[in-house]
């Protein structure tokens, strides 16, 4: 078939990125109810989320709080603090001496023991250095050179309920009674800087060495700026002598948690808002910020149910992939702007709005829209998405130039236009001295639903073909008429894959589920002695397209050559 072109439209566009985080409408939303009594500390590492509390009992989640299991309690004693220390493992203190660790997140713990036994209430490290604090003046400090813990003298006989470790051999500890301690020297040295509060106190955090804030019975809420040496009340409405028992910090976002209240601050400290949970009866004990801004705090019901909750103020992540179909200017041809789904790491996304040379449009979840005629000269566009919690994503911002070039002879390009089938490959048609960069060059998978699959990069495509040969060419009005569905992903037990900035090497299964080869004996055992030469890097802006299974453990758990053989269509893997 010929295909005639009498005027070819030239665009140009840059990319560029920047946010547009809402913070206005975030949401509480609860994520566990009831799998134990009662939470006294919770910890997280990248997905996995770790508990301890009342009776000796644990559990975790290892996906992000949407499910929870409880783990067989190996000590009655109560649990009240856990920590990430300066290996990356979790250690848990506890009543009468009780100690233990897990290497692996919390699946597993195990019980050591230290030379005392009063109960622990709180625990904390920082640059190697770690700290203990509990009853009667119980303090321990820890020695990264030589690995163990050492009882110090506090020189109090107080009760001491929290401990901030500053990472360079001094440490912050608050108490019963209004008392705050200072540490330094590793742990060896330790000054009463005597009462600050007339009610006892439960948690305390430093941003500098002279500005910090402490918390406690009664509804106390101090702050310092002279490093101790005078203290004034913060005053929050919504709070009057609710018990507050614990406080943390993320960058200039801090949280303080209590007897059926939340206080958030989103300025370091400056303002504070009040968050009720009263009417429930909830007591909250502990929080933390997840290296994704989310903030999670932890406790209890009436003390009998355990209670997790999530506060979503990060908005979704930005759009990627927009392609741009038939930029002509002619009247009669219908165009289009394509993006991938987005992820929402707190709730999900609600709506996408596009926003076309200042117009802006909710167009729900499509992930296509049709522009119509756009006019001659320049434009720009920005897509970004909104979660059910209200809160705005992360948008891309782009500029484009559209202009006719008139041609005066007529063009003939000599081209096979295919009537493609679900199950072609397809691209578009593209003109002489295309760039390799131009859009006509991506290849597509056409599935039975009207979808079409982009192939990220050649790697990916020549585990699925060995060439593109069965490739069909159409036109700009077929393709935009085909929605974008998700990016092709390596075909399972064809090469391992692992990502740019981690380590971790996995191998594919259908779907794009990405299993983690636990070892190098697994390694060599399904690839052979060369399996370091057969792994290839997925670039971060992909991780989307890909979903995560269980670990391989053993080289039973997975073998290449079933799974290469065994999918041979990629209508089977979508």
């Amino acid at each position: 078939m010929r295909i005639s072109f009498f005027s070819v439209s030239a665009f140009v566009f840059t990319l560029t990125f920047f946010l547009a985080g809402s913070v206005h409408a975030a949401e509480w939303i609860e994520r566990e109810d009831g799998t134990m009594q009662s939470i006294r500390g919770i910890v997280s590492v990248d997905e996995m989320i770790s508990a301890v509390g009342n009776s000796g009992y644990t559990m975790y989640s290892e996906d992000a709080g949407a499910s929870w299991t409880l783990n067989n309690k190996i000590a009655s004693s109560w649990w009240h603090d856990v920590a990430l220390d300066q290996d990356g493992d979790l250690v848990a203190v506890g009543d009468s001496g009780s100690y233990m660790i897990s290497f692996d997140q919390g699946l597993i713990w195990s019980p050591l023991s230290l030379s005392t036994s009063s109960h622990l209430y709180a625990v904390d490290f920082n640059n190697g250095y770690g700290y203990m604090v509990g009853q009667a003046g119980t303090v321990l400090y820890y020695n990264s050179n030589t690995f163990t813990w050492t009882v110090g003298s506090s020189g109090v006989t107080h009760d001491l309920y929290d401990v901030q470790d500053n990472g360079d051999g001094t440490a912050w500890v608050v108490g019963n009674s209004g008392r705050l301690l200072y540490a330094s020297n590793n742990g060896i040295s330790w000054a009463d800087l005597g009462k600050v509060a007339d009610m006892d106190l439960r948690g305390v955090y430093f941003s500098t060495d002279d500005i910090g804030w402490v918390v406690g019975k009664g509804g106390t809420f101090r702050k310092t700026t002279d490093g101790g040496d005078g203290w004034v009340t913060i005053s929050v409405e919504g709070l009057s002598t609710q018990d507050l028992l614990g406080i943390e910090a993320f960058g200039e976002n801090m949280v303080v948690v209590g007897d059926g209240i939340v206080l958030l601050s989103s300025d370091a400290g400056e303002t504070w808002e009040a968050h009720d949970f009263s009417e429930d009866y909830y007591e909250f004990y502990d929080a933390f910020y997840g290296d994704d801004g989310l903030l999670w705090v932890a406790g209890t019901i009436f003390d009998v149910y355990s209670s997790v909750w999530l506060y979503d103020a990060v908005g979704p992540e930005a759009p990627e992939a927009i392609a741009y179909f038939d930029f002509s200017t002619d009247e009669e041809v219908d165009r289009s702007l394509s993006w991938l789904e987005v992820e929402d790491v707190g709730s999900e996304v609600s709506s996408y709005v596009l926003v076309l040379d200042g117009e802006e449009m909710n167009v729900g979840l499509e992930t296509t829209y049709d522009v119509g005629a756009l006019s001659e000269g320049e434009h720009s566009a920005s897509v970004y998405a909104i979660d059910t919690a209200g809160n705005t994503g992360d948008a891309v911002d782009f500029d484009f130039e559209v202009s006719d070039i008139t041609i005066e002879e007529e063009v003939e390009v000599e081209v096979e236009v295919g009537e493609a089938e679900p199950g072609n490959l397809i691209k578009l048609v593209c003109v002489e001295g295309a760039e390799t960069s131009d859009p006509c060059r991506a290849v597509y998978y056409y599935t039975e639903d009207g979808s079409r699959h982009a192939f990220p990069n050649e790697k990916v495509f020549f585990t699925w073909y060995d060439d593109f040969d069965d490739v069909v060419e159409v036109t700009g009005e077929f393709m935009s008429s085909l929605s974008l569905g998700a990016n092709v992903t390596y075909h399972p037990g064809t090469r391992m894959v692992k990502f740019q900035s981690v380590p971790t090497v996995y191998a594919v299964e259908q779907g794009g589920i990405l299993r983690a080869i636990a070892s190098e004996e697994v390694a060599v055992a399904l690839y052979g002695e060369d399996w370091n030469q057969q792994i290839d890097d997925i670039s971060d802006a992909f991780f989307g397209n890909y979903s995560f299974g269980e670990d391989i453990d053993e080289s039973e758990d997975y073998n290449p050559e079933d799974w290469e053989q065994y999918l041979l269509s990629l209508d089977d893997n979508f």
